[in-house]
């Protein structure tokens, strides 16, 4: 039976070890402390999770400091809805209010100062699938991690636009049906948001993704494309696909790098990693996460977890449970 989408984890106290707790777990280490004397301290914290993606949404209740090791596993997008926070991020530091949001990348500490009205709207994006994703669009292994500009101007354009996005997520999450009804939207959810933050705000491969920017795929990389989607359920071969495209191995997969960000058998991993998700997520009642991967062609299972949890942002066998 197919379980519905977690609901938000919600989180309402007046105890301050309380709190560290909670957000040592959901985060990071990090020490909170108030600043000067309060007697409402009030946290409210609610939290939704689905694949690489979380939306969060925190207040303290009361004026805060927060020091923190650095975000090793994440990038925190923060969204003001009131108050104030001082932000210090390494040597850099704004002050996020109105329409000034943050997006905190990894490797340094954090240090941030919030008012006692300040309300946030968070998105946490897992590095790991950031990292693969902008990885497959260069066409190539990023040699240091992704690091973004810290301060974004939400006020109007594009950064407007992603900002009303995440706020229309936060709304529709939580009315489960549109997630569990819509699969598909799931997982473009966690597409567009990586793509949005790429494209809009400015960070350490910034050029050279406008770079790879190119022109429509030429028809060698089209023919090699649509035979690899119309034939993935047999063996395909690099033979195969050069007979096809008309173009040598070197060129057809110098195409694919740059129109599809992937190569062509990496193309067809990910046409049998679907293919084997769909099976997952409309399971016969024997159905086995290995029997799925070794019906599309995965004879290692551990291989098969990895990039299942790459693509989709959960396990294989999260997504069969999660169907019954």
């Amino acid at each position: 039976m197919h379980r519905p989408l977690e609901q938000f984890s919600v989180i309402n106290s007046r105890s301050l070890d309380e709190t560290r707790e909670i957000i040592a777990t959901r985060y990071c280490q990090h020490s909170l402390s108030l600043v000067g004397r309060h007697a409402d301290f009030d946290t409210h914290y609610h939290r939704v999770s689905f694949g690489s993606v979380s939306f969060n949404y925190l207040e303290y209740g009361a004026a805060v400091s927060i020091h923190a090791k650095p975000f090793e596993n994440f990038y925190m997008l923060e969204l003001p809805i009131s108050g104030t926070a001082q932000i210090e991020y390494g040597k850099d530091r704004i002050i996020s209010r109105d329409s000034i949001a943050s997006l905190i990348s990894t490797g340094r500490r954090v240090r941030s100062f919030w008012t006692a009205d300040a309300k946030r709207l968070m998105v946490q994006v897992n590095r790991g699938v950031l990292e693969r994703f902008t990885s497959d669009l260069l066409g190539q292994t990023l040699s240091r991690p992704i690091e973004f500009s810290m301060e974004m101007n939400v006020s109007a354009g594009a950064p407007a636009g992603l900002a009303e996005f995440v706020r229309h997520l936060y709304f529709q999450i939580d009315n489960r049906n549109y997630f569990d009804k819509y699969t598909l939207v799931r997982s473009q959810v966690e597409r567009t948001l990586m793509t949005m933050l790429l494209t809009i705000q400015p960070h350490t491969y910034s050029e050279q993704l406008r770079a790879a920017a190119a022109p429509a795929a030429p028809r060698f990389v089209d023919r090699a494309y649509e035979f690899i989607v119309n034939n993935f359920e047999n063996d395909v071969s690099i033979s195969q696909l050069v007979e096809v495209s008309g173009v040598p191995a070197r060129t057809l997969f110098a195409g694919f790098r740059r129109h599809k960000g992937i190569s062509p058998m990496g193309a067809l991993k990910r046409c049998r990693l679907k293919a084997a998700r769909n099976d997952l997520l409309n399971p016969e009642s024997s159905v086995t996460v290995t029997h799925v991967a070794y019906k599309w062609g995965f004879s290692h299972l551990g291989h098969f977890a990895k990039d299942y949890e790459g693509l989709f942002g959960e396990k294989p066998s999260e997504t069969l449970h999660r169907t019954r």
